[in-house]
């Protein structure tokens, strides 16, 4: 990966320099100061001022979608578990997993964040809505709809879409985090907030 290149890092150290990532910001932001002791990050009595106002410290969210390894880092280290899985069963699935690994970990209940990382683009025409939407993302990412297989695109009407969404939330969904796959910002936010939002339960 091009961050792995970037920062001279191999690219099987990637897990093991997030956790131990995770563990010392945590601990910079509860600790006066910390001293760590890890295979990639040694510190001695470090600190950082101020410290966060959010307690007990800013919620981290981790993606996991894939792999098993994601699914125990989520459950171990997360408050909360971000995905962009393209079905709802998919989604209640992963769910079971990280919880099932949480309650491994003495965390159940600790990751209540459950987000969706999804493509929008509404209108009152469907279709056009659809043909709108993956249009942006090849532009956008400068591949085929055929290579879209871990983007979650929810295009159409604002009743097709809150279906869609609905679903996910049946299945767990707390989140959603958006993003406009259209070039009239102003436009999309209004349908989803005044025709989307009021469909859902």
């Amino acid at each position: 990966m091009e961050s792995c290149r970037f920062f001279r890092a191999p690219i099987y150290e990637k897990a093991g320099r997030l956790e131990e990532s995770i563990q010392i910001l945590r601990g910079l932001w509860t600790q006066d100061t910390l001293t760590y002791e890890g295979w990639y990050y040694q510190l001695k009595e470090v600190g950082i001022l101020p410290h966060p106002l959010q307690r007990p410290v800013i919620p981290i969210w981790l993606t996991a979608d894939r792999h098993e390894g994601g699914f125990k880092r989520a459950a171990k280290l997360a408050d909360g578990w971000v995905t962009m899985v393209n079905t709802a069963e998919k989604f209640a699935e992963g769910r079971a997993k990280v919880d099932a690994y949480a309650r491994e970990c003495s965390r159940a209940d600790k990751i209540p964040v459950s987000a969706l990382y999804a493509s929008f683009n509404l209108g009152a025409n469907g279709e056009k809505a659809r043909q709108d939407g993956w249009a942006w993302m090849e532009k956008f990412f400068g591949v085929p709809k055929s290579q879209f297989d871990y983007h979650v695109g929810i295009f159409g009407t604002p009743e097709e879409c809150a279906r869609t969404i609905q679903a996910y939330i049946d299945a767990g969904l707390t989140t959603v985090i958006a993003r406009i796959a259209s070039s009239d910002l102003k436009e999309q936010i209004s349908l989803l907030l005044n025709e989307l939002k009021p469909r859902l339960r």
